[in-house]
């Protein structure tokens, strides 16, 4: 995926975390990256009803 290229992180890590959870710091830099916060990534459309 481009954002793992972009970001630094391994082939395939995003695809993972199908499975397991990522730590702080990788899901950090996918929100970064993608211009999002974490806690909308974590909650999608929640995360902006509670706002």
């Amino acid at each position: 995926m481009i954002y793992e290229r972009i970001k630094g992180l391994g082939n395939g890590v995003i695809g993972g975390w199908r499975t397991a959870s990522p730590s702080a710091r990788k899901l950090e830099a996918v929100a970064d990256e993608l211009g999002l916060s974490v806690d909308y990534l974590l909650k999608g459309d929640q995360a902006m009803a509670t706002a």
